[in-house]
């Protein structure tokens, strides 16, 4: 095998004897001009490349100058503007740390006031404290001295009251210890009857007046129609002449019925709850009298409703009708009023060992408002 170098390229080619061999250089060769052609249009470019780049240098070269120049007034202006906003930012800082410090300055004061004041309002707390302690001790001290001199005033009039005490009990009448039961007993009683007649108007009658002790002004269908006198009476033993006053204050009164009411009955009257003295005078025992009362009080109303059929008409049916009523239905009514007073008589009996125990009760009331007394 043989050898060819290109003597442009110095690349070795292998010849061969054969025609194929001889194409192949040709081919070879064509290639190597056209490689050497392309070559010579690149040095070529290459040349004008380089003639434009110095062209283009020196172009260049007076653009970077004026480029320098103008870069060099940027800067300085630039340079102008940095040190004006590097004086501005600076300012800013320095007032900034300014303010900080102030506030931490202020902080730091208003602690330290708060901190001063605190420990004044301490201070003075405590200096109030013991202003007050030493106040208190001495008005404790004072209302001591007082207490002592009160006391010693207060034994003095109290051994001056008991000596007073002692000789108003020594003196004091049965009389005024009747009045004194007395009036208590009244105002239950009036207490009772205004509960059992709230319709009614019940009136005491001023101590020291004529008359008894309290007036029960019944009322019927809206309009008072009668006065019931009532005298109440607690003492151990009954008085006659009760009566005769009784009747005297009832007349003057203009009373439709007279009742005394008494804790005793008469002597002859001690097992009844009702003494009927006379036809408008009547003696009740106390703990049958609001049922004693009621019974009284309905046949009052009773009585007027007869008077006012009376009254309406001198017509003969009506007087005949009234005459019929007293003759048959009143003679029932009559006979159940009895009835209903011993029924009432009889429950009272039931009821009168409950009434005693209230009266002890009453009495040992009495008599620890007594030890109350002496006590002052």
């Amino acid at each position: 095998m043989t050898e060819f170098k290109c003597p442009e390229c110095g690349h070795t080619y292998e010849v061969e004897e054969s025609q194929q061999a001889q194409e192949k250089q040709a081919e070879a060769l064509k290639q190597q001009k056209e490689k050497a052609k392309a070559e010579t249009l690149r040095l070529l470019a290459e040349q004008k490349e380089k003639l434009a780049k110095d062209n283009a240098s020196k172009v260049e070269a007076e653009i970077q100058k004026q480029v320098k120049i103008k870069q060099a007034e940027v800067l300085k202006e630039l340079e102008k503007e940095t040190q004006a906003e590097t004086k501005r930012l600076l300012s800013e800082q320095k007032e900034k740390l300014e303010k900080d410090r102030a506030s931490k300055v202020a902080a730091e004061v208003n602690k330290q006031v708060k901190a001063k004041e605190a420990e004044v309002l301490q201070d003075l707390k405590k200096n109030m404290e013991q202003e007050a302690k030493e106040a208190r001790n001495k008005v404790r001290d004072l209302e001591r001295e007082k207490l002592k001199a009160a006391k010693a005033e207060w034994e003095t009039e109290k051994d001056r009251l008991t000596t007073q005490v002692q000789a108003l009990e020594t003196g004091l009448s049965s009389q005024q210890n009747v009045e004194l039961k007395g009036e208590a007993a009244e105002a239950r009683l009036k207490a009772e009857l205004e509960t059992r007649f709230p319709e009614d108007r019940i009136e005491d009658i001023k101590k020291g007046a004529e008359g008894a002790d309290l007036e029960l002004h019944i009322n019927f269908n809206e309009r008072e129609i009668a006065m019931m006198l009532i005298e109440r009476k607690s003492t151990k033993t009954f008085q006659k002449p009760w009566i005769p006053k009784l009747k005297k204050d009832l007349e003057k009164s203009k009373g439709e019925i007279g009742v005394i009411v008494t804790d005793v009955m008469p002597k002859d009257k001690e097992d009844s709850k009702l003494w009927q003295v006379s036809s408008n005078v009547y003696v009740v025992k106390a703990d049958a009298a609001v049922d004693i009362l009621d019974v009284l009080r309905r046949s009052v109303i009773s009585n007027f409703m007869v008077k006012e059929a009376l009254t309406v008409s001198e017509d003969e049916k009506v007087t005949s009708n009234v005459f019929k009523f007293l003759s048959s239905t009143g003679k029932e009514y009559l006979e159940e009023f009895s009835n209903n007073i011993f029924e009432k008589e009889v429950q009272l009996n039931q009821r009168e060992g409950d009434h005693k125990k209230q009266m002890k009760k009453e009495w040992k009331n009495l008599e620890d408002q007594k030890e109350v007394l002496l006590k002052f």
